[in-house]
């Protein structure tokens, strides 16, 4: 993640869900709505659980195995054709790449697309940055940062393919590039969609989060719409066990593109970034993570795409 990065200025309104507030959600500020009467969806229910630490835990271990992510070196074209084949291999058909130039470099967003059905003009994106940055930029691993959330990314699409699922508005799982250089990526593909007036309904954006300090009790939900953001609150709570601590203002470098594209329905999950010690560091390394935290993000935000894509 860019340091210093949290811009106010973002909405979730998750088109109108009646689900109820949430009973159990924690905000800053301490208040407790209403709980939701929602009965769970059993398909919701066993897709979060094929959702594997092991699984999540191979893919950092993947990334941080290739010892720079960083946007220049010379190995990303085989960063990008190893997250391909890892979308391809899950039987995704449609896996794209979306490039752009920075400063001089070629750079490339994967974009693994389930097409949608009654509703496929419609989009929902999830999408984490691959790149990393580092004190040392050729010892730049970054497995919370953010081969975690790229992994995430990853892991939802294939948990997806491998439940069968057909969603009504199409899906696009995208692993951006050029995110800790000014969002580049992200920027590029917004504004890019823009300009062809795609109708984009959701970011669902994660950026580390596999770091589960001692200190720190659950993960963060940005958003400053505080009945939208309950509302997803809403949701998590009624699938999974933890739920996340509500920032009603700011959001992440990536999902910010989005919201400047004019797309302002946005999701922002991450752990307390500031407290984890090694973030652009060449110690930040798997063996600084809990790939269970992460399942447990992950559950979460699976079950909130889930929800807002089978909505009339």
């Amino acid at each position: 993640m860019v340091d210093g990065y949290m811009k106010n200025l973002s909405t979730l309104v998750l088109m109108g869900l009646a689900l109820g507030h949430c009973s159990a959600c924690k905000t800053d500020d301490s208040s407790t709505p209403t709980g939701p009467t929602s009965q769970k969806d059993p398909f919701i229910t066993a897709a979060i659980a094929k959702i594997s630490d092991s699984s999540l835990a191979s893919y950092v271990t993947s990334l941080q195995n290739f010892g720079t992510r960083y946007y220049s070196n010379t190995n990303r074209d085989s960063i990008v054709s190893w997250i391909q084949a890892r979308f391809l291999s899950f039987g995704v058909i449609e896996v794209s790449l979306h490039s752009f130039s920075f400063l001089g470099t070629a750079q490339k967003n994967v974009v693994a697309t389930l097409p949608g059905g009654d509703l496929h003009s419609q989009e929902i994106i999830i999408c984490g940055h691959y790149d990393s940055n580092s004190t040392d930029t050729l010892k730049a691993p970054g497995a919370d940062d953010n081969a975690s959330g790229t992994a995430g990314v990853i892991e939802l699409a294939r948990v997806l393919k491998l439940m069968g699922y057909q969603p009504r508005r199409t899906l696009r799982f995208i692993c951006l590039a050029a995110e800790e250089k000014g969002a580049r990526g992200s920027l590029a593909y917004a504004q890019n969609a823009r300009a062809q007036s795609r109708d984009i309904r959701l970011t669902v954006n994660f950026d580390m989060i596999a770091y589960r300090g001692t200190e720190q009790a659950t993960y963060n939900l940005y958003s400053p719409d505080t009945s939208g953001a309950q509302l997803a609150v809403g949701i998590i709570m009624l699938y999974t066990e933890e739920a996340p601590v509500l920032k009603v203002s700011g959001m992440g470098p990536d999902d910010a593109s989005f919201y400047y594209a004019g797309y302002t329905h946005t999701l922002f999950f991450t752990d307390l970034i500031h407290r984890y010690p090694f973030a652009h560091s060449p110690s930040d390394l798997l063996d600084k993570l809990d790939m269970n935290y992460e399942r447990k993000i992950l559950q979460a935000a699976l079950a909130v795409i889930l929800t807002v894509d089978q909505m009339p």
